[in-house]
């Protein structure tokens, strides 16, 4: 199926009305029939309608227990499409083997993306079908009446807080994007795109409102279970995992007041979030995790699978990490041997990320990481530096170079300047959050200095061709724009 801006196609295929339920409607029986260790209570009802997809709390969280499968399951969330490895390719984060192109890799590697070829699998597209269901989910729980109260908050709580996540990656991407508010395909198939702030201001809305109704403890499948304390999943958002992506779209939109207090609520809860060891700063359920998605499928759709180098890379494991990327490690930094990897074959050596320590995951040992405590200290640390607090953003800085055992900057070079500390923290989240969803990628259009280094690398990437400014964004599919032309112009030089 097309993205909701691309309904007519599917309208003429199916000669009817389609709506958002009937998405949300596969998905919960998606998540019923598949997701066992996410769904742990069976629905007492054997067939999903709309009648009755809301009339029933084990049936109503499925839902979204469904969308989380699909996040699992792959797509353009994990492995070979990700985020994570994709935007390392736009990036200066990794390299794209010779005779490893496949699908769109080559484009992204060179920055050469086009309105006439779509990414494949698309993140406006799967973004937008998500958005649909998320949608209907809102709808559909708003409208019952037959709920406990604490499964529709906690329910309500999460389709918001996935609303604001997708809308966050969307307008990251692509720059000015229509808002996806409601379930209406007809509403949504004539949508125009909404400047970047102002989605960014809705995202920051629905954090909010999902902060409000999210509980504070990890909750099982049926969205109303508590773990015993030690025990718990981390699969399904808190109010921390808000206040978390609350911190980054604040810090995104200049509100350093804000991107503080937020990220200093997650920080302060140290009975749940503490930095761990390097090497077990990515297992499953560990106190750096604030939020993490369980893998559905069991081997090929983990991080480790298309990272991890156990010979040279090929079409399934296309990538290794860059010159540029490995030359901005310390000297005596620990990230540099616990988090990377290398294979040699002659004279040649292939690094590539170990922050994900299996290549198969048949037991399910990692779980996606989607938000961690160390991107909070880094955004404080940031928030704090451009108030003037200069000796607290040191103090969380350091923080994240203790871990690393790196010398600190209130020992070394405690009377650093303001321009220099946010060079300092920038660098810092270069190699603390490498090839984790899109953050160097995001972090050099943010920050401005996207123009000076892609300047530098693109050529490297694309010789005989320099780096022009508007490839910072993707561009939408011409074909969409045709479809709804209420979403042109393109984005520039596309």
């Amino acid at each position: 199926m097309k993205s909701i801006y691309s309904f007519s196609k599917y309208r003429l295929m199916h000669n009817r009305r389609i709506e958002g339920l009937t998405i949300l409607l596969m998905v919960a029986a998606l998540s019923i029939a598949s997701c066992k260790k996410f769904v742990d209570v069976h629905a007492p009802i054997t067939s999903l309608t709309g009648q009755n997809v809301f009339t029933n709390d084990a049936t109503a969280a499925s839902v979204l227990t469904g969308i989380y499968g699909l996040i699992g399951s792959g797509s353009v969330y994990t492995g070979a499409n990700g985020i994570s490895l994709r935007s390392g390719l736009s990036a200066d984060e990794l390299t794209l083997a010779s005779g490893t192109f496949f699908g769109n890799n080559q484009q992204l590697y060179q920055n050469n993306l086009s309105a006439q070829i779509q990414l494949s699998p698309s993140y406006w597209e799967d973004y937008y079908q998500k958005l649909l269901t998320v949608n209907s989910a809102l709808e559909g729980l708003n409208a019952s009446k037959a709920l406990t109260n604490a499964v529709k908050n906690q329910l309500l709580g999460e389709a918001y807080f996935l609303r604001g996540f997708f809308h966050f990656y969307l307008v990251n991407f692509y720059g000015e994007v229509p808002l996806s508010l409601t379930s209406d395909w007809r509403k949504n198939a004539v949508a125009s795109r909404t400047a970047k702030n102002q989605v960014l201001q809705h995202v920051i809305e629905d954090l909010k409102q999902a902060q409000d109704l999210l509980s504070d403890k990890y909750v099982k499948s049926d969205a109303l279970t508590f773990y015993k304390d030690g025990s718990e999943e981390r699969i399904r958002p808190t109010k921390w995992a808000a206040a978390a992506i609350l911190a980054r779209a604040y810090l995104y939109t200049g509100d350093w007041a804000n991107a503080e207090t937020q990220a200093t609520l997650v920080i302060n809860n140290n009975s749940l979030y503490s930095l761990n060891t390097l090497a077990k700063a990515f297992n499953k359920n560990n106190p750096e995790a604030i939020w993490q998605i369980q893998y559905v499928n069991n081997d090929r759709n983990t991080e480790g699978y298309h990272f991890i180098l156990s010979g040279l890379p090929n079409f399934l494991r296309p990538t290794y990490l860059s010159s540029f990327l490995l030359g901005a490690f310390e000297s005596g930094d620990k990230r540099r041997g616990e988090w990377v990897g290398g294979y040699s074959s002659g004279s040649d050596t292939f690094y590539f990320p170990k922050k994900y320590k299996a290549q198969s995951n048949p037991n399910n040992s990692e779980y996606l990481m989607v938000l961690r405590i160390a991107e909070q200290y880094l955004i404080r640390a940031e928030a704090r530096a451009q108030q003037n607090n200069l000796t607290g953003a040191i103090d969380d800085l350091d923080k994240i170079r203790q871990r690393a055992t790196l010398p600190l900057v209130a020992v070394t070079n405690p009377a650093i300047s303001k321009s220099a500390l946010l060079d300092a923290i920038l660098h810092e989240r270069q190699v603390e959050l490498f090839t984790e969803w899109g953050h160097r990628w995001f972090d050099l259009k943010r920050t401005g200095k996207i123009d000076a280094v892609m300047g530098t690398v693109l050529p490297v990437k694309r010789p005989g061709f320099t780096w022009n400014t508007n490839w910072q964004l993707y561009p939408l599919l011409q074909g969409d724009i045709n479809l709804n032309p209420n979403l042109a112009p393109n984005n520039p030089g596309y």
